[in-house]
């Protein structure tokens, strides 16, 4: 297989052929598992010849397919959360710097969310050699604790830094193969227009098959936390980001799988935003067009995109998991940013039924 790869690298050397990686994550007991606590995932690369990452997507017309599906079909809710600064307390910011999360807290709302798969967006690696974080193994051993629910999870990267992830219950959904770490290769651009790195919080694939019944959905994750307007509007920066992640949508839909859900924490200020546009232009629907606020104080700044010509995300809607859990906490948005975190969770159902991939 590596002589294979090699001589393939090879001619798309001789070729001059501009080329996307594709880094699999693999490390994993039989394949699709997650890692052991402190097990740092092996990376195997498969190089991937591609158009040129860095040019612009070629604008699509939206259009939305009319599908009918059954009503009472059930479904995998699949959600995203930016739990601010977790494992890094000091970072946060106003009444809430200085204050720990706890991991009973965080598992009451995750449970209250009844989420199935869940994004993980700014936790900081402070255990297992920096691939795991404390609260959040705590969080989800008081979820498995009556055995109604198998959560895992991992970090993409790790360290003392903002990291992205997943955690799912393994009691509705699997992890199918090997985490695959999105790399642009020679030719796309590294910073943005103020020389900011390009996707620092970088984009990894993750795909997940219903667990309850063979041969039904399955679906990639990607989660997103893109350039936030610290100090500044990078709203072009987004862009970028956005427009070099859409050119490797072909080769996940291909490779991967074709049902593609992005979520997570795209730092757009509203659905007019060029980034938005990038993800439509590669024919994903944002379901947070109408800009619910998912933030205390800033507006939509999380978002999930979805296709639009799929069945299992036909008739889907984003649901902010917010007012009802504030209600019935009998608590207000300044205990839930200082306990909790600045963002609320998103979640959006996937529908259950026949896989349609070829």
């Amino acid at each position: 297989m590596m002589s294979l790869v090699l001589k393939l690298i090879h001619i798309m050397k001789n070729k001059q052929i501009p080329w996307l990686c594709l880094t699999l994550v693999v490390g994993l007991l039989g394949g699709c598992s997650a890692p052991r606590l402190g097990q740092q995932p092996s990376i195997q690369r498969l190089v991937i010849p591609v158009e040129e990452a860095h040019t612009r997507a070629v604008p699509l017309s939206t259009f939305h397919t009319l599908i009918r599906t059954n009503a009472g079909d059930p479904v995998v809710r699949v959600g995203s959360w930016n739990i601010e600064h977790l494992g890094g307390s000091s970072k946060r910011s106003g009444i809430a710097r200085g204050v720990e999360q706890s991991a009973d807290a965080l598992a009451d709302y995750i449970e209250f969310s009844r989420v199935d798969v869940l994004g993980l967006v700014e936790i900081y690696g402070n255990s297992a050699g920096g691939s795991k974080n404390r609260v959040l193994d705590r969080t989800f051993a008081v979820l498995n604790a009556n055995g109604g629910a198998n959560w895992k999870y991992l970090l993409f990267d790790r360290g003392n830094r903002q990291l992205t992830g997943v955690a799912w219950n393994e009691k509705v959904v699997h992890q199918t193969g090997p985490v695959h770490r999105v790399e642009f290769g020679p030719g796309a651009p590294t910073t943005g227009p103020a020389g900011n790195r390009i996707w620092d919080r970088h984009p990894h694939v993750v795909k997940f098959s219903y667990a309850r019944q063979t041969n039904m959905t399955d679906f990639a994750v990607i989660v997103l936390h893109m350039k936030a307007d610290y100090r500044g509007d990078f709203s072009d920066h987004r862009e970028v980001e956005a427009r070099l992640l859409a050119r490797a949508f072909p080769v996940i839909r291909q490779r991967i799988d074709q049902d593609l859900v992005l979520i997570g924490d795209a730092n757009c200020k509203n659905h007019q935003e060029a980034a938005v546009r990038a993800y439509e232009d590669a024919r994903l629907r944002d379901l947070n067009h109408a800009d619910a606020a998912t933030h205390w104080q800033y507006g939509p700044l999380d978002r999930a995109f979805v296709p639009e010509d799929q069945p299992e995300f036909a008739g889907a809607t984003l649901t902010v998991i917010r007012q009802n859990y504030l209600h019935d906490q009998h608590i207000q948005e300044a205990d839930f940013k200082r306990n909790y975190s600045d963002h609320f969770m998103i979640v959006l159902p996937v529908k259950v039924m026949r896989d349609d991939d070829p």
